[in-house]
């Protein structure tokens, strides 16, 4: 199934032209979203990837993408270590009941975190080989 070209350059746009990294992680995150949509995701991925064809296009995406690295921290998303830390029972009490009550702060700098690298469910994940816990 073809797409509109308009449609993955408008995508593609989003994240090229963001100005902050709250823009830019929001445009990334909606493009893998849109690649990932319904039955025809293979269609949608290989429109973005035709997209890229066109060097200048890449040339921008590229920027905007080592831009996004640049201005994160991507630790947790590739390595969580599992070191236990030495707090005691009270503190881990008072950590988890808060974190059930309280939404978690959020941190643009963090790659690690659910928002940025987005996969709607366990299967979606284990399909692009990104581990889940």
């Amino acid at each position: 199934m073809a797409f509109d070209p308009t449609t993955v350059r408008d995508y593609v746009d989003a994240f090229t032209a963001a100005g902050t990294l709250t823009e830019r992680i929001d445009a990334f995150v909606a493009l893998v979203r849109w690649t990932r949509q319904g039955a025809n995701a293979d269609s949608r991925l290989d429109a973005f990837l035709d997209q890229l064809d066109d060097p200048d296009e890449r040339g921008r995406f590229q920027s905007a993408f080592g831009a996004l690295i640049a201005e994160t921290d991507g630790t947790n998303a590739f390595a969580h270590v599992g070191i236990p830390s030495e707090r005691g029972f009270p503190a881990e009490l008072g950590e988890r009941l808060m974190n059930h009550v309280l939404p978690r702060p959020r941190s643009e700098q963090d790659l690690g975190c659910d928002r940025a690298l987005p996969c709607p469910n366990d299967g979606d994940g284990q399909r692009h080989g990104i581990p889940i816990r």
